[in-house]
């Protein structure tokens, strides 16, 4: 959804896989959403959410020892902090 510029049901989406992620032990899903959360963040022009949201994403990928994700989140993390000049 997000790929087309359904940012509004993409946000939605992910916010459903949160909460199902944060009710469970399932630290990969929550992961997957934060980073998506983090990426419509930076898209939307919020890059403190964003960041935000890609912190608590690599948090949860490095608990549910996801490496590949978790480098999926520094990379992402990466490209929109130097897009927006912050840290």
């Amino acid at each position: 959804l997000a790929l087309v510029g359904k940012y509004d049901d993409a946000s939605k989406q992910a916010l459903g896989a949160l909460e199902l992620a944060r009710t469970g032990q399932v630290g990969s899903l929550g992961a997957e959403a934060l980073l998506l959360l983090g990426r419509l963040a930076f898209v939307r022009g919020a890059p403190e959410a964003g960041r935000d949201s890609l912190d608590e994403a690599y948090d949860l990928a490095v608990t549910a020892r996801d490496d590949d994700l978790a480098a999926d989140v520094l990379r992402t993390r990466a490209e929109f902090t130097r897009d927006d000049g912050g840290p």
